[in-house]
C-alpha cells in the first residue's frame, strides 16, 4: 500500500515489506531530488552569493606580455575574487566564463609601456574574438578612456542561454601606428559581476 504527502510524494506505508515496494522508494527519491534541485536553484538565484570574478596581472618587468599589434588577448596570472567558479587559469589564463543568464556588469583596464604619441591604443571585452556589442555600438568605440597609457573599458551585457555553451570573455588589446618599441602589458584587470535576471 502507498500513501502520499501533502506535496504529492508517494511513499510505501508501514504494512509493506521494503523489498515489495522498491519502485515506490525509487520514485519517491527521484521526486524528492527534483524538488530539492529546484529549491537549490531558487536559493542560488536569490541568495546573497552574487556571482562575480576578477582577474589581474601585475608588473612583470621584462617578462611582461608583448602585445601583438593586430589583436591580442591579455594574459592574466592572478584570481582576485571568484564566487562562482568562473575562472580556471590552468585551462585558460585569458578568460572569465559566465555561468548563468542575466545582466552582467563588466569593467576592464590595461596599462601599457612603450606608447608614443602616434600610436592609437584600443581595448575591448570580447567573446570568441568578437567585441561585445550594445545597441549596435562596439564598447571600445563608446566607452574607452586613455589616461597615463591605460585604457578603461566598461559596460553591461545581457547573457541568455549560458548553460548551452561556454560563455568565455577575454580582454583584447591592440594598437595602430608606429610605437618605436614593443608595447608591453604593465598591469591589467578584468571583472564581471552579475546584476540580476
Amino acid at each position: 500500500m502507498v500513501a502520499s504527502t501533502s506535496l504529492g510524494l508517494v511513499y510505501p506505508t508501514g504494512g509493506d515489506r521494503p523489498c515489495d515496494s522498491w519502485e515506490t522508494w525509487v520514485g519517491f527519491a527521484q521526486a524528492l531530488e527534483g524538488r530539492l534541485l529546484a529549491l537549490d536553484a531558487d536559493i542560488g538565484r536569490v541568495g546573497n552569493g552574487r556571482p562575480m570574478a576578477k582577474v589581474s596581472v601585475g608588473d612583470r618587468g621584462e617578462a611582461a606580455q608583448i602585445l601583438d599589434p593586430v589583436n591580442d588577448d591579455v594574459l592574466f596570472d592572478t584570481v582576485e575574487v571568484d564566487t562562482a567558479g568562473m575562472v580556471d587559469l590552468a585551462r585558460s589564463p585569458y578568460a572569465i566564463s559566465i555561468p548563468r543568464d542575466g545582466t552582467w556588469w563588466y569593467q576592464a583596464r590595461v596599462q601599457l609601456t612603450g606608447v608614443e604619441s602616434w600610436a592609437w591604443l584600443y581595448a575591448f571585452v570580447s567573446s570568441g574574438g568578437a567585441s561585445i556589442e550594445t545597441g549596435g555600438q562596439q564598447q571600445f568605440n563608446s566607452n574607452w578612456q586613455l589616461y597615463r597609457n591605460s585604457i578603461y573599458v566598461f559596460g553591461n551585457l545581457r547573457v541568455t542561454n549560458a548553460a548551452a555553451g561556454d560563455r568565455a570573455y577575454t580582454l583584447r588589446a591592440f594598437y595602430t601606428g608606429t610605437t618605436g618599441q614593443p608595447l608591453r602589458v604593465v598591469t591589467a584587470e578584468m571583472a564581471f559581476i552579475w546584476m540580476g535576471d
